[in-house]
């Protein structure tokens, strides 16, 4: 994954657990959801 894309990816990663804590979910629950790691894993 290009420098570019990463900074994408990293931004739209931290909008997405930003809108999840908004949302009023728990922090375990956030951990449940968040499929960081599998999407990293696609992209590489």
């Amino acid at each position: 994954m290009n420098a570019s894309c990463k900074a994408d990816f990293d931004r739209s990663y931290q909008s997405h657990l930003k809108h999840l804590k908004l949302k009023g979910l728990r922090p375990k629950t956030i951990e449940a959801v968040d499929d960081r790691p599998q999407l990293t894993h696609l992209l590489a």
